[in-house]
């Protein structure tokens, strides 16, 4: 897909949510002045929930500035819709709720409504998040990283209900233990069979790379100390430079994934820990792949690229091909990394913001 395309498609989609917001207004506008203020709840506590729950942050706040009795509803569960966010791990809707004047209406800490087991907050958000949020990872361990995060943040926002037990004596804690039990057997399988792997390749990459650095291509003159007969040519430098990196990163990568490898894994390690370490060691191995292929170019460049002028071209095609396949998969890993990232930067940074103009004010 072109760069054109992507923009053209993004500005569509862009169009398409504008006429989607203009004719929730009509809409809101005729339910607002064609019925009775005793009707209003009939139409928009359903519209609202549903909007929650695919995190439609705009549609929310459209509906709540229309109808301000909309911040007070409760879903199926009795969670008000500050609770009703974390539940179903709706981010901007969260961000939304907590950083601006909604907030005043609703609150995390309140309790649940029509819950007859003595279950608060944290008990909900313990459980493990909807099917169609986790599935928009592709590793489980950024899916646990998830559900870690949701969890972390919501004992920030109602630490007082940590240590409170519902009609079972469980904990939240012991409700997230358990509800995300299997995920993390899933999480240490994947993370090992994924390192075994990848310290092979690794591993590889290091004794190819070691034979290349003392194997000089070209040779060397005898007559002069043995220097390289191509030492100064621009070729040789890009050479000699790719194989000291390719070592450094294979070798980074490969310590990485054995430590993961010979690692016991517990659910507080997939916070930050774990996620972090399968991310340097698939970088670092990425980058290693990458400079090895580099170095074979230049070493395929020194030897033909004088004779045959447009084999640098063809090498340069040729390089690049492997390149772009074993990106594919690093990508995946990147794009869940960002997702996790980008998933609470809209609910911490304008909280930060909120805070900062409290205090200059």
């Amino acid at each position: 897909m072109s760069v054109v395309s992507v923009f053209k498609n993004y500005k569509e989609k862009m169009e398409r949510r504008s006429v989607a917001r203009a004719l929730l207004d009509i809409v809101c506008e005729k339910i607002k002045f064609s019925n009775d203020t005793s009707s209003y709840p009939a139409f928009y506590t359903e519209p609202i929930i549903e909007a929650i729950r695919r995190d439609a942050s705009d549609v929310v706040e459209k509906i709540v500035n229309w109808f301000p009795s909309a911040a007070m509803v409760f879903d199926e569960d009795g969670n008000n819709i500050s609770q009703a966010a974390f539940k179903n791990r709706a981010s901007r809707v969260a961000a939304l709720v907590i950083n601006t004047s909604i907030a005043k209406h609703t609150s995390l800490s309140q309790k649940i409504k029509d819950d007859h087991c003595g279950n608060n907050f944290l008990h909900y958000v313990a459980r493990l998040g909807p099917s169609k949020k986790l599935n928009l990872l592709s590793s489980p361990p950024f899916q646990l990283q998830l559900e870690l995060r949701w969890f972390k943040l919501a004992q920030e926002k109602v630490p007082e209900g940590l240590m409170e037990k519902n009609c079972f004596g469980e904990t939240p804690e012991m409700v997230f233990t358990k509800e995300h039990k299997e995920l993390l057997v899933e999480c240490g399988n994947w993370m090992k069979s994924t390192a075994n792997s990848h310290a092979l390749t690794a591993t590889i990459i290091i004794t190819i790379m070691f034979a290349a650095a003392i194997t000089v291509p070209g040779g060397n003159d005898e007559k002069n100390k043995g220097v390289p007969n191509f030492n100064g040519k621009p070729a040789f430098i890009v050479f000699e430079a790719s194989i000291v990196i390719a070592m450094v990163t294979a070798y980074l990568s490969m310590l990485l994934f054995s430590t993961i490898l010979n690692a016991r894994f517990t659910e507080q390690d997939f916070h930050i820990r774990r996620p972090l370490a399968l991310m340097v060691a698939s970088v670092s191995l990425l980058l290693s792949a990458m400079f090895s292929m580099v170095a074979f170019g230049a070493a395929l460049s020194l030897i033909f690229g004088m004779e045959i002028p447009w084999a640098l071209g063809f090498i340069a095609a040729l390089i690049g091909i492997p390149m772009a396949i074993s990106s594919n998969f690093y990508s995946n890993l990147l794009h869940d990394w960002i997702h996790n990232e980008s998933e609470f930067s809209s609910i911490t940074f304008s909280g930060r913001l909120n805070l900062l103009g409290r205090i200059l004010i």
